[in-house]
């Protein structure tokens, strides 16, 4: 038997403490959740719903509007259906069955009408209704919609759908918006009888002219504006930042997060900060490159030790489900590349059957956000600095898995609905690193023999280990509040392999470098440089640590668990 779609049914609200116990007590059973978007009461809404519905989740509104409340009630969202429904008792939550129908019966989303046979109001003036009438038809004319009734906010739709209505207004002209990017989207749309009583108590924010006025003019800007498609990978749900009482998601909220591979390089430094950070942590390694780091990660108050492999579904799951994990990070994959060049079959089985085995056992469960490192090796070679929007093709099998992973992310989005943050990483070095790139060459010259080193002119983008698990860490709470957003994590500077050696020689106290221009992979981007303007932009993100300062820690404890077989850098560098 089908699992029934849990229904969340969003509420903006400000002063209708005398209208809430009039609406509340006629939300259906059916309901999964019940979220109150408070826009700055005077009154006690707030207290009066909560006695009404102790479940009720409440958000404080972080600016004005009921665009903007609406908005910060879908990020807040978990079920698979979402209705908007408003507060001053007009709209009946009685009628929530008939929008359901509408799509179940195979609508992606569910407009109510007040001019359909069946429906009708009480409240409309004449004036409205004029208006009403001219801007549908407008709407209609322009956009070839058959809508009935424009101006009307009782609405559903399936949530896997928000990315494709990207909400970013603030007023009544909310309504209208969504309508029209439904229809432009293609998503299949299906009109609803409704029936508008007259407001309870108080009086409405509605004002007919200015009002009407916001309307015809989002009518005019869709117009002239790009159709919206499905989120490209540097996009997200537009939405401002929300603020969530006692549960804000400023802090993941106090849960248990699953990280996979969370006692490799980046995995145990990114575990030990969720700990810190109050967090309980869940590190799913199969320990094979844990360093002495990762190994301890288990040690650190917070943190406990999952043995597994992360192909196994039925052993993610079971972490999943007796852990009640609601975040996960998904960090586990064969990540050196000239090793996945030499055992393709092996990458491709870790880093994309482990990513949709992960996907596979998250599906269903408590989890609401998943986070998974990406690499700059998806994008093509360039001269200049990459953005999210730069070409990706990948030159190697390395690049190629990771490129693979980000799409069954983002196909596993569009069909669940779950937030989903990927971060591109470029060069990650420091202490404890697992993998042979940079952390090789320290270890040799630190040997005193010297080395041989090939093409000193390739550019790396060196960004430090701690401010990649910061950035991570980060990404996790603005993906939860966008649905999806993709972006790099780098230093955005360019760092060439001689700048390298020289640096290192200055820290070892001594020479050691030798060159010989034979030793060049015969893969791999010689410069590779990011652009973090958009980490900076929605995560207040940017790299911190100063190259010299990440190489002299990286010097201390320069590689954890290297194998002699894997294969020297031919010149200072790597993912």
């Amino acid at each position: 038997m089908a699992r029934q779609p849990l229904l969340s049914v969003v509420i903006p609200t400000t002063n209708e403490s005398s209208n809430l116990p009039h609406v509340l007590v006629e939300i259906p059973d059916e309901v999964h959740e019940v979220i109150l978007v408070d826009g700055h009461s005077s009154d006690p809404t707030v207290e009066v719903a909560r006695a009404l519905r102790p479940d009720i989740q409440v958000i404080h509104q972080n600016g004005m509007g009921k665009g903007s409340a609406l908005m910060q009630g879908f990020a807040r969202a978990r079920g698979d259906i979402v209705v908007m429904l408003d507060a001053d008792g007009s709209t009946s939550p009685k009628e929530i069955p008939r929008f359901i129908h509408a799509l179940q019966s195979g609508a992606d989303f569910a407009k109510g009408s007040r001019f359909l046979p069946g429906g009708g109001s009480a409240d409309i003036t004449a004036l409205r209704r004029l208006g009403n009438r001219a801007l549908t038809g407008l709407v209609n004319a322009l956009f070839g919609t058959r809508y009935t009734d424009l101006c009307y906010g009782y609405n559903a739709f399936w949530r896997r759908c928000l990315p494709l209505l990207q909400v970013d207004c603030n007023g009544f002209e909310v309504e209208t918006l969504i309508n029209i990017r439904s229809a432009r989207s293609g998503l299949t749309v299906v009109e609803v009888p409704s029936y508008e009583s007259t407001r309870l108590h108080g009086t409405s924010g509605l004002r007919v002219i200015r009002d009407g006025w916001r309307v015809l003019r989002t009518i005019v800007h869709e117009r002239l504006g790009k159709a919206p498609e499905p989120p490209a990978p540097t996009s997200g749900l537009s939405c401002k930042p929300v603020v969530i009482e006692e549960t804000s998601i400023e802090a993941i909220s106090k849960e248990t997060v699953l990280v996979t591979g969370g006692c490799g390089f980046i995995g145990s430094r990114l575990s030990a900060l969720l700990a810190a950070d109050g967090l309980r942590v869940v590190a799913y390694d199969n320990l094979s490159r844990a360093g002495a780091d990762g190994a301890m990660s288990a040690g650190v108050p917070n943190v406990v030790l999952e043995r597994g492999d992360v192909r196994d579904v039925y052993a993610l799951r079971r972490v999943i489900a007796s852990q009640g994990i609601k975040t996960v990070f998904h960090l586990a994959a064969m990540q050196y590349a000239p090793a996945c060049e030499k055992a393709p079959r092996e990458c491709v089985s870790i880093n994309v059957g482990g990513t949709q085995a992960v996907l596979d056992a998250c599906e269903g469960t408590s989890v609401s956000a998943i986070v998974f490192t990406s690499s700059a090796a998806v994008y093509a070679p360039a001269a200049d600095a990459v953005n999210e929007a730069a070409a990706v093709a990948p030159i190697d099998v390395y690049g190629h898995t990771k490129l693979w992973g980000e799409q069954l992310l983002r196909l596993f989005h569009r069909r669940t609905g779950t937030a989903i943050g990927i971060a591109r990483l470029f060069s990650v070095y420091g202490p404890g690193d697992t993998n042979p790139h940079l952390a090789s060459v320290i270890m040799q010259a630190q040997g005193g023999d010297g080395i041989t080193l090939g093409n000193l002119s390739t550019q790396r983008d060196y960004v430090y280990v701690d401010d990649v698990a910061k950035g991570l860490m980060m990404l996790a709470r603005s993906c939860q509040q966008r649905g999806w957003l993709l972006c790099n994590l780098g230093s955005g500077r360019a760092v060439d392999g001689a700048t390298v050696v020289a640096t290192l020689e200055r820290l070892l106290g001594r020479p050691f470098a030798r060159h010989d221009a034979a030793r060049i992979h015969a893969n791999g981007h010689l410069q590779l440089l990011s652009d973090t303007s958009l980490a900076f932009a929605t995560l207040g993100w940017e790299a911190t640590t100063p190259f010299n300062v990440g190489l002299a820690e990286a010097v201390r404890q320069p590689l954890a668990n290297f194998q002699t077989d894997d294969l020297l850098p031919a010149s200072p560098g790597g993912r």
